[in-house]
């Protein structure tokens, strides 16, 4: 959504003529600069993870947002990894722990084949 550009009037100082101009867009979310106090280990911590061309900021903020939501990056997790979660978990019922642990299983198995397929 682009937001509504009106023109401004101004009188240009030079010609004493009133010229119209377009106004900026405004920001839909603008940000604003805050003051926040860190460690300074911290601080290097998150510099040593940067390159040179990331934004501090932006990063924080990432990672406020991140857990604001308290949302993983559930796509970074591996897909056993996520199967095993949900075996631990409570709410899952023994039969459908029972199917997670057989694909597991399953799945690990044919990734230790040897390279000839025999067992």
């Amino acid at each position: 959504m682009v937001p509504y550009l009106r023109a401004q009037k101004y009188t240009n100082q030079n010609t004493n003529k009133v010229v119209r101009i377009m106004s900026r867009r405004r920001a839909i979310n603008p940000t604003r600069p805050i003051g926040i106090t860190l460690k300074q280990s911290l601080i290097s911590e998150i510099d040593s993870y940067l390159s040179y061309s990331q934004s501090r900021s932006l990063f924080i903020s990432n990672c406020v947002e991140r857990y604001l939501k308290n949302t993983p990056d559930i796509e970074l997790i591996k897909t056993n990894s996520l199967l095993y979660e949900l075996i631990n978990r409570e709410d899952i019922s023994d039969s459908f722990k029972l199917v997670l642990k057989t694909y597991l299983d399953e799945t690990y198995k044919s990734r230790n084949l040897p390279e000839s397929g025999k067992k």
